[in-house]
């Protein structure tokens, strides 16, 4: 291979690492929860009080959602150690929970993993699926005590006048709760 054709082929991975980190940059970093303990989390179901609007959390659904969390015995093929359960209802009250219609069934479509080094960086994926495809879902503001929790879709990375957002047509990388 000559040095332009590697020049050629490596500029627009040159180009779109620049791009990145700038629009990166822009925001300030956020930090996530310290302590996380995963099992007290998982303990009690969680309910959406206000949410970001995305493919998978879409307007039509955002009624009467919340979300449990089952820590499993081992992990998964792909490695994944948590089960996902999300339930959502329309404005008829028609509720759907991650491909099932019975509100009862805690039995997974999603699944996630904790990253040990960060406990409050979760990854979560449709179970099928490595953890090497999954989306960001960061806890960056908790307190069991007062049954509160903030959630981010990773690093917000779009500036606006009104400060940093998550994408919101994007399935990972998305999302606020």
């Amino acid at each position: 291979m000559t040095n332009s054709m590697l020049f050629f082929s490596l500029f627009p991975l040159l180009l779109a690492t620049l791009f990145l980190r700038n629009c990166q940059a822009a925001c300030p970093r956020i930090s996530t929860v310290e302590d996380f303990d995963v099992e007290v989390y998982a303990s009690a179901r969680w309910y959406v009080h206000e949410q970001a609007i995305t493919p998978y959390t879409p307007i039509s659904r955002a009624y009467c959602s919340f979300a449990e969390y089952t820590i499993l015995e081992s992990p998964t093929f792909w490695g994944h150690t948590i089960d996902v359960y999300n339930y959502a209802e329309d404005a008829e009250g028609n509720g759907t929970g991650d491909g099932y219609q019975e509100e009862d069934e805690i039995s997974g479509f999603l699944c996630a993993y904790q990253n040990p080094d960060e406990p409050s960086k979760i990854t979560v994926t449709p179970c099928f699926l490595p953890r090497l495809f999954g989306g960001p879902y960061w806890v960056v503001a908790y307190d069991e005590e007062r049954g509160y929790s903030l959630v981010s879709g990773g690093q917000p990375r779009i500036e606006t006048e009104f400060g940093c957002r998550n994408p919101t047509r994007r399935f990972n990388g998305s999302g606020l709760w």
